[in-house]
């Protein structure tokens, strides 16, 4: 288009797509059951443009179902958030520095052994060099 649109949705679309797979690499690490992917772009339901920046969540405990994201609980949802945090972390990291804050109330949610994973994985960020607040 005249205004950049299309290219600009395409460059968003392959930037998604390398960042879901950073955060899948994290989110295998706090808990196996879940994995992040691009939702596949259905003609019935909305435009093409608009489901190309979908997530979608498949869920690997009940034969690999397609979820939307809106329904996972407070602690799936704190999980998966985590993990496009930390795969934003990487992506950011390559090649420019970004100063960011993540800041979730998430963690009350967790249960004992899922705190302790999430916990875990904020030690290795932070040993990395990473700035964990």
């Amino acid at each position: 288009s005249s205004y950049g649109k299309k290219f600009s949705e395409f460059s968003q679309s392959l930037t998604l797509q390398r960042l879901v797979g950073l955060a899948n690499i994290h989110l295998s690490r706090l808990n196996r059951r879940y994995m992040i992917r691009k939702a596949e772009a259905l003609e019935n339901t909305k435009k093409i443009e608009e489901q190309a920046l979908e997530l979608e969540i498949i869920d690997r405990e009940q034969a690999d179902a397609i979820r939307p994201v809106e329904s996972l609980s407070g602690g799936e949802s704190f999980l998966v958030s985590l993990a496009l945090a930390l795969g934003l972390s990487d992506l950011a990291s390559k090649n420019v520095r970004i100063d960011s804050l993540f800041i979730d109330e998430g963690f009350g949610t967790l249960d004992p052994n899922t705190l302790d994973m999430a916990i875990d994985a904020l030690e290795a960020l932070q040993n990395t060099g990473k700035t964990i607040g």
